[in-house]
């Protein structure tokens, strides 16, 4: 008996010294907001309407989450190369480019920072103001990073992602039309390679128009110069003759004035004579 009480002993004790158990730790997680798939996404850019003045719409918000992402800024910093995508194909097709990395160009005309309170977690935006030369069009551009500063008037380059294209009213009432991009930050100075591209363009053109009106001038003035030059031998001779009738009329009136003059003299002497003989007369 005292042998199988000890037998118990050793099987009891270390199970009532054993450790109770313990469920698996779980480690506490900061939450994380999980971006919707490329079905959801394509879903609210399918809602997203054109044409309208405001901009606040879900995918508006869903890209500005987006584009702070390192999946967005490696696909940004791959288009960044890419030639600019014109306005005029923006607006008139928003539908083919809306969710997808553009690239667009235009003058800096006005730079604003502003927070939406209903999104905080957004925090600070920056958004600029870009003129397209050639045309009306204003391209709206939100950056959730602010950009380097730079002054008013300057050709700006940005890469970014294309929203919607919309209407907007200027400060004196007017409207016009224009396009959202949304972007992380990436916003240059255009390359000196496109500004001189454009600028040796307008000039090869305006010194086209001026080798042209060049070439213009010089041959109203060659044509001129040639007839003046086939008139001349006929009108200098007789120019000449002229002349010279004149001064030898005028010299041969001067050289026989004496010849008429003493004519005169001569006939009033003769005339006295006969005078003095019919006077001397015998009657």
């Amino acid at each position: 008996m005292k042998r199988w009480w000890s037998v118990i002993a050793w099987v009891i004790l270390p199970a009532s010294c054993a450790s109770p158990p313990v469920s698996p730790v779980q480690e506490w997680a900061a939450p994380v907001r999980t971006e919707p798939g490329a079905t959801a996404a394509r879903e609210m850019f399918d809602q997203v309407v054109d044409g309208t003045f405001s901009f606040d719409d879900e995918a508006f918000y869903w890209l500005c989450a987006h584009a702070r992402s390192s999946a967005a800024r490696q696909e940004l910093l791959a288009a960044a190369s890419e030639s600019s995508t014109p306005i005029r194909q923006l607006m008139e097709r928003p539908a083919d480019f809306r969710g997808r990395p553009v690239v667009v160009e235009g003058v800096l005309r006005s730079r604003e920072e502003y927070e939406i309170r209903a999104r905080p977690e957004l925090g600070r935006l920056t958004q600029l103001e870009l003129s397209v030369p050639g045309s009306h069009a204003i391209v709206t551009i939100v950056c959730m990073e602010q950009p380097a500063r730079m002054p008013i008037g300057l050709p700006v380059r940005a890469t970014g992602y294309f929203l919607k294209s919309r209407m907007f009213r200027t400060a004196d009432g007017q409207s016009g039309a224009g396009v959202v991009v949304v972007t992380n930050g990436m916003v240059s100075v255009a390359s000196t390679s496109d500004r001189t591209a454009e600028r040796s363009s307008g000039v090869s053109m305006a010194s086209e128009r001026w080798v042209v009106l060049a070439v213009a001038v010089l041959l109203v003035a060659w044509l001129g110069l040639r007839r003046r030059v086939r008139q001349s031998p006929r009108l200098m001779p007789a120019a000449r003759d002229a002349r010279t009738t004149s001064d030898t009329v005028g010299a041969n009136d001067r050289d026989f004035e004496w010849m008429h003059t003493s004519s005169t003299d001569q006939g009033a002497g003769s005339s006295h004579r006969a005078s003095d003989s019919a006077s001397r007369r015998p009657s």
